[in-house]
């Protein structure tokens, strides 16, 4: 009994973390963001870069969509 009861405590310790740590989604319409050349110095032949995400207070990381053409 005291395990079940362990196993219930746990299980409501970490839905509850869970709820408190949630996410938020940002959706874009298509076309909202702005792409730009890549540089010249990074890329050789003509590339296109979209952002899609940037770094924010939670991750470092950044990232976009990238078109060779």
């Amino acid at each position: 009994m005291t395990n079940a009861l362990s196993l219930i405590a746990a299980t409501l310790v970490l839905l509850t973390s869970a709820a408190a740590q949630a996410q938020t989604m940002q959706v874009s319409p298509n076309g909202s963001r702005v792409s730009v050349p890549g540089p010249a110095e990074t890329f050789t032949g003509t590339v296109t870069v979209t952002p899609l995400f940037a770094p924010n207070e939670h991750s470092n990381a950044g990232g976009g969509l990238v078109e060779f053409t």
